[in-house]
């Protein structure tokens, strides 16, 4: 096998296991399938599910860091100028969904030890998916295009942060218990803490 049948294995390995998550994803929250609608005919339809050039839309990758004290991560994005949960574009490196979000968390947050909650090995699916649009860049050439996002449950025992400077400013432990009183306008946080509550997972 040359290296371009080797890559092409690989991407096709890729594109599998998003489909597979997603699948597993809609049997597990049977009753999201409406909400799922768009992301449904995106995936029958299209091949490049993770690249970032189709400006139809692609799959992101993101990760719930939750530390001993019953914590959760955030980081402020400079892009979009939020605190949010690490996360990104899926890598041509990647070797699976849940690779890309932990890499994600190991880039912008310096972090060491992470681990993906068991969970997830367990049933091959995130714990929530978001859909939004994304709004034209022109400094980055990107047109209006949705974003799917895969958010995973991560555990670290650890609390220093190095964050990524280029991509992130700032960041905040919150604790579970008191999450509700901060103002916090993420619909996709919220929803992956509750499922995550609801499972005991947290």
């Amino acid at each position: 096998m040359n290296d371009f049948q080797k890559e092409e294995k690989r991407y096709g390995e890729l594109q599998k296991n998003i489909y597979d998550s997603f699948l597993n994803y809609c049997k597990i929250f049977p009753n999201e399938k409406e909400d799922m609608k768009k992301l449904s005919e995106y995936i029958r339809n299209e091949s490049d599910l993770n690249s970032r050039k189709n400006m139809l839309g692609h799959v992101t990758a993101s990760g719930i860091i939750i530390n001993d004290d019953m914590e959760i991560l955030l980081i402020y994005h400079n892009a979009c100028k939020k605190y949010l949960q690490p996360g990104g574009h899926i890598d041509d490196n990647d070797i699976n969904v849940q690779n890309a979000a932990l890499r994600e968390v190991f880039e912008e947050t310096g972090l060491k030890n992470v681990t993906l909650h068991p969970w997830h090995e367990k049933n091959n699916s995130p714990i929530n998916i978001d859909i939004h649009k994304i709004n034209i860049r022109p400094e980055k050439k990107e047109d209006e295009h949705f974003h799917f996002d895969f958010m995973f449950i991560f555990k670290t025992s650890e609390k220093n942060i190095n964050l990524q400077i280029e991509e992130v400013s700032d960041f905040k432990w919150i604790s579970i218990e008191n999450f509700s009183i901060y103002n916090i306008d993420n619909r996709h946080i919220k929803t992956s803490i509750q499922k995550g509550l609801n499972r005991k997972l947290l």
